[in-house]
């Protein structure tokens, strides 16, 4: 505080007083008179006593008196020592925080939140030192000190609980295909930063660590069912989430081994199958065929993309149910299919509507030449006839069906019929009992019978399944590689397999149908094939 004097006469200007103290506030003006200098007595300054012009009007009495000026002049408050910017703590304990001002005259206010923000008031916080109380949650603080000249307001105080980790979402565990990767994540609460650990076996198993620093872990390409578990650490402790089992099932096709085997029908008593004879020795190299007939959810699943990929009359198909085999898809529709998931998955299409293979088959009904298929190629396709036979044949030779010379209920979805002595449900002459609705049979659904020994379902019986070649009469002569005639008979292509409604004879492996490639038939589905790429 400090006081100035000024004689003043008559008229007194407010604005010569001031004018030194320009840096400085004022924050209180007092008018005093004496007639002696020694004995001050206040003055009341009036509204009356400020002229127009802002001077001050002294009163005149005749005798000399003498004026004085005293102005109290206090300065901005600065925050000299605020309180620490972050601080941790332990769950219900408490902070105390001091801030260091200087200014004269200085109030406090202590907020929640950020920084000038003045809308969450701390009721009774009005001390420069401010106690939280016990705290459970991360918390912002700050304070506002006050005089007649201004305020300053501190930087944000952050306070935050020391927690140790713990699994908010924990990963979860997954059923894949062979030869296919599973990717895991979790999720982490308590005080970051966080180190995470992968491990593969058991839980509490360290001998195997796996993964980076990470909170999403990608397994590698897995062939087995493996274990993983995770270690989440923070500066305040450690937590395992649980175990989870990566089960790997598997793959939707099978590996067909390289070899050689006896194709056609070789059996002398079965003589109605005359479009399958001579038998021929046919070498084929390795190839993937799939374990099952491709259903209607995968259809549509491809079918879809399809559509909006540039495949513009890609039909829907039908089918009973969504994991019963997809059928009324002709030859041409089921072509144009397997490009089409051979785009959407990556791979390279096999089929083209040229010589060159430049330009992918996606549209019209194209009758497509060996030539413009890329037999190379990792896409999608349809087996080749000898292909088809020796899958069916499940690694035996010279047996009526993919597991021996007799059928029956049991094994596949097809009409029994006691004229052939080999059809051990004879005795029904029926369709199989558990597919049909009175008396109007249906598919089952893919893979409900045993597989064969190539790990194959339904090769057998529920539908009729389209194969690449045209179909015309065996040519003569062991064959490498068949890929069927140039041109078929009528132009008509090759259907395998026999059907839900077929007698024991057209399920026989080696019983060969023709069909048109533009036909859409209840009759007609497919299951596809991959080269072993080089």
């Amino acid at each position: 505080m400090k006081t100035f004097f000024r004689p003043l006469t008559l008229w007194l200007a407010i604005v010569s007083l001031v004018s030194p103290l320009v840096a400085q506030s004022v924050s209180k003006l007092e008018l005093e008179k004496s007639s002696a200098l020694n004995a001050w007595q206040k003055v009341t300054i009036t509204p009356d006593m400020i002229s127009s012009t802002g001077e001050l009007l002294l009163p005149t009495s005749g005798s000399q008196q003498f004026y004085r000026m005293k102005m109290s002049i206090v300065q901005v408050p600065t925050i000299s020592s605020p309180p620490p910017a972050t601080t941790g703590i332990e769950e219900g304990e408490s902070v105390t925080f001091t801030v260091g001002a200087q200014g004269d005259g200085l109030t406090y206010q202590w907020y929640l939140g950020q920084s000038g923000d003045t809308s969450q008031a701390i009721q009774g916080a009005i001390q420069q030192t401010y106690n939280t109380g016990a705290l459970i949650a991360d918390t912002s603080y700050w304070v506002k000190v006050t005089n007649d000249a201004g305020s300053a307001n501190s930087e944000t105080v952050e306070v935050t609980i020391n927690r140790p980790p713990a699994i908010a979402s924990q990963p979860t565990s997954q059923s894949i295909e062979a030869d296919n990767t599973a990717t895991l994540t979790v999720i982490a609460t308590g005080s970051a930063p966080f180190t995470y650990q992968w491990y593969r076996g058991n839980l509490g198993a360290t001998t195997a660590p796996v993964g980076t620093n990470l909170p999403t872990f990608t397994t590698p390409i897995l062939t087995t069912t493996t274990k993983y578990w995770v270690k989440i650490t923070n500066a305040f402790g450690e937590i395992q989430s649980n175990s989870v089992t990566i089960t790997v099932t598997p793959s939707s096709v099978s590996l067909i081994p390289a070899g050689t085997f006896t194709m056609g029908n070789s059996i002398a008593v079965d003589v109605a199958l005359t479009e399958e004879s001579p038998t021929r020795t046919v070498t084929l190299d390795a190839f993937y065929m799939g374990k099952y007939e491709v259903t209607y959810e995968k259809w549509n699943e491809v079918q879809t993309w399809a559509l909006s990929n540039g495949y513009t009359d890609l039909t829907v198909g039908s089918s009973k149910a969504f994991n019963h085999p997809v059928h009324s898809v002709s030859w041409y529709d089921v072509v144009k299919w397997c490009n089409a998931r051979s785009q959407m998955e990556g791979l390279l299409p096999v089929y083209y509507t040229d010589d060159a293979q430049t330009t992918i088959y996606m549209s019209g009904m194209v009758n497509l030449t060996n030539a413009q298929v890329k037999w190379s190629a990792n896409g999608y396709r349809l087996p080749t006839e000898a292909e088809w036979e020796r899958a069916a044949r499940g690694g035996l030779s010279g047996k009526r069906f993919p597991w021996g010379d007799t059928i029956s209920h049991s094994l596949a979805n097809y009409k029994a019929d006691s004229y052939f002595s080999y059809d051990l449900s004879g005795s029904v002459n029926n369709f199989h009992p558990t597919y049909k609705t009175g008396s109007l049979p249906y598919t089952s659904p893919v893979g409900n019978f045993a597989a064969n020994g190539f790990g194959l379902f339904d090769m057998a019986g529920n539908v009729m399944e389209h194969c690449w070649d045209n179909f015309d009469t065996y040519a003569a002569g062991n064959q490498i590689n068949p890929r069927g005639p140039l041109a078929g008979w009528n132009q008509t292509r090759v259907s395998r397999g026999g059907l839900y409604d077929n007698g024991a004879i057209r399920c026989n492996v080696a019983k060969r149908v023709a069909n048109g490639p533009g036909t859409r038939s209840i009759a007609y589905g497919f299951r596809v094939a991959r080269s072993v790429a080089p």
